[in-house]
């Protein structure tokens, strides 16, 4: 009985106070919560005393410049900047928080082979954002349902299922070369590799996966959320992770973060969309990603479901389809590796064509030089580790390393 006027006491007291009071109060909480759990998770600067002379300098730039830079569409040329003026290994002046930009080869194998090497919740969690919360395989792996999902999913990349995606895929190219780039070409026109490429494959992802045909309008406005969710939740709140907690609070007068809400929200309606489609499908095909999500006993709801589908959608569209628009970029400058590419394939038979020996080194020269990877990954150290290619550098245990 007491702690239940306890709790009434104070919240007839916190809801008679003025709004600004009010406010001050979430954001000095909000605060204090954000530094104890900087304090609880990562190393301060305490313990760092007597390791100093051996820690990477630091950049001579302020919080607000590495948020600035690090949310907006130069990042990578701030980076290297930084790395002109101070070297290749170097600290951001983050307050609680050791961030070391790892850009030596050498160290950065050192960390990622390392198996205490972990990917730091500070930085990974507010991905599920993107998936409302729901953990995904980009945000935490370490979750049941997650590694779960990850082992019930592979049923649908069996040998069959392989064959019947990439018939779908072929097959929506075509569709795409007859309706998009014929005409196009009879106008003498030109048009955007990646934009293109991506609306295929987001396309074909649906059409192999999902079992729905997406419209135009649907596969733009996809693309759209979901950048719109991702220069959220993985740009600025991971350069501020004071933004998550204080949302709740800063979405009334931000209007990026009410733009990245709606933009979820749109997401997962979107996902329902598709999930009602399989379920007045009268004889979907088994075994697809979609037909194993609706099925898993993992998923309580739809929403957890709908989560999951843009899990898969997201991280399955954009790696073969920004591959290929490099390729492609490549081979028009070397006019004179196209024609041998076109005269080889002309020679062979349509279903021979991907035994091509000048297609493989073509497909192999444009990975080489455009290869797959992030832009930045981060890591958390679970050891000391000492630079080998400067063993009077020490990477402190529980540093957050910034690898790109």
């Amino acid at each position: 009985m007491t702690e239940t006027r306890t709790i009434m006491i104070s919240k007839v007291f916190y809801e008679d106070l003025p709004p600004v009071t009010t406010l001050l109060i979430s954001v000095a909480t909000s605060v204090l919560v954000f530094q104890l759990v900087v304090r609880w998770m990562m190393p301060t600067h305490a313990t760092l005393k007597g390791k100093s002379k051996n820690l990477p300098p630091y950049a001579s730039t302020s919080i607000s410049e590495i948020v600035r830079q690090l949310t907006g569409s130069k990042a990578p040329d701030f980076i290297e900047d930084l790395a002109s003026k101070v070297g290749n290994v170097f600290r951001f002046q983050i307050p609680g928080v050791n961030v070391v930009v790892a850009g030596e080869p050498r160290l950065v194998r050192e960390i990622l082979s390392d198996p205490g090497s972990i990917k730091p919740s500070l930085v990974y969690a507010p991905i599920g954002g993107v998936t409302k919360g729901w953990a995904n395989m980009l945000s935490d792996c370490d979750v049941d349902h997650v590694k779960m999902n990850r082992k019930g999913i592979a049923a649908a990349f069996a040998t069959h299922h392989i064959k019947r995606m990439s018939e779908i895929g072929l097959k929506t190219l075509e569709d795409w070369l007859t309706n998009t780039v014929d005409p196009l070409i009879a106008k003498g026109e030109s048009f955007n590799p990646c934009t293109e490429l991506v609306n295929v494959m987001v396309r074909s992802v649906c059409l192999s996966s999902f079992e729905y045909d997406p419209s135009p309008e649907e596969v733009a406005n996809f693309q759209k959320w979901l950048d719109i969710a991702i220069k959220e939740f993985l740009l600025r709140r991971m350069a501020n992770p004071l933004r998550g907690p204080l949302s709740p609070i800063w979405k009334y007068w931000n209007a990026e973060i009410r733009e990245a809400n709606n933009a979820v929200d749109s997401l997962e309606a979107f996902a329902v969309k598709m999930m009602d489609a399989y379920r007045k499908n009268p004889s979907p095909t088994k075994n697809t990603a979609m037909d194993i999500i609706m099925n898993s006993p993992m998923f309580t709801s739809d929403s957890q479901r709908a989560c999951e589908v843009v899990t898969y959608l997201w991280g399955s569209h954009d790696t073969q389809a920004y591959t290929i628009a490099w390729i492609l970029k490549y081979v028009t400058l070397k006019s004179s590796e196209q024609d041998a590419l076109r005269e080889e394939l002309i020679k062979m038979d349509p279903e021979d064509r991907h035994q091509s020996t000048t297609l493989s080194n073509v497909l192999n020269e444009g990975m080489r030089i455009a290869p797959v990877a992030s832009v930045f990954s981060f890591r958390q150290t679970g050891r000391d580790i000492v630079s080998p290619a400067d063993h009077t550098m020490l990477i402190p245990k529980g540093s957050i390393c910034m690898i790109g």
